[in-house]
């Protein structure tokens, strides 16, 4: 019987193990990306809100195969696909990051990481490039605080003004003032049909920066030209 019992805990014990393995994470991982490797960069038109906001689209390089490998060897992953890891901007390319290997990451995903993801940086990156293309927030404190640290970031920006706090702009003051630019002209098609004040059509990403304070309704006819309020 004795001998039953030992085969037996041997057994389970296999069970068991097995089954922690098979629900570990294949390979090591951090919720931020080594700073020796993943500096964060910004481009040669990174501070300048007219030419970022809207623009990250035409920012974003084409991650070919040898590019995605490159990036995970130098993180000790293997080459190949890996469903549970985002390549990630580390400063996001709405903020004016670039898309350089030095702004790139294998980031983990909600599927091996519950809370630091790469779904709960999307989350910040949504906001704090809304606040900066609002007029909310400078855009160079941002990049630094993406650079130094986007989790203290997500707390800062993310959580606080979650929980109905006021958000925190540049050197904890109120919102900056924007100056005073008129956009005149309806008939854009999309977005909030306005036009800039150099005649081209203005996204509502946008709308904040280039027309001062936005309306909340899209451009008709009868309404030709708006003005920010000082």
């Amino acid at each position: 019987m004795g001998a039953v019992a030992v085969a037996t805990d041997s057994k389970l014990l296999a069970i068991i193990l097995l089954a922690s393995a098979l629900g570990a994470p294949a390979f090591a991982f951090d919720v931020s990306p080594n700073p020796d490797i993943t500096s964060g960069s910004v481009r040669i038109d990174g501070h300048d809100v007219s030419s970022t906001c809207g623009h990250s689209k035409a920012h974003r390089g084409s991650m070919s195969h040898a590019r995605r490998d490159e990036i995970l060897t130098s993180y000790g992953l293997p080459p190949g696909d890996h469903p549970d890891f985002e390549i990630d901007h580390l400063i996001p390319l709405c903020l004016g990051g670039s898309d350089d290997p030095s702004n790139l990451w294998p980031e983990p995903r909600r599927s091996i990481e519950p809370k630091w993801n790469a779904e709960a940086k999307d989350r910040l990156e949504r906001r704090m490039c809304d606040m900066v293309c609002t007029g909310q927030l400078d855009i160079g404190t941002a990049q630094e605080a993406f650079a130094k640290d986007w989790i203290a970031a997500y707390h800062k920006y993310y959580e606080t003004k979650s929980l109905g706090e006021p958000a925190i702009t540049k050197h904890d003051e109120r919102p900056l003032a924007i100056e005073a630019q008129v956009c005149s002209g309806c008939g854009c098609r999309g977005g909030p049909g306005y036009r800039g004040p150099d005649g081209n059509c203005v996204g509502w990403k946008a709308l904040g920066t280039v027309c001062g304070m936005p309306p909340t309704t899209r451009c008709t006819r009868p309404n030709w030209s708006i003005r920010a309020s000082r």
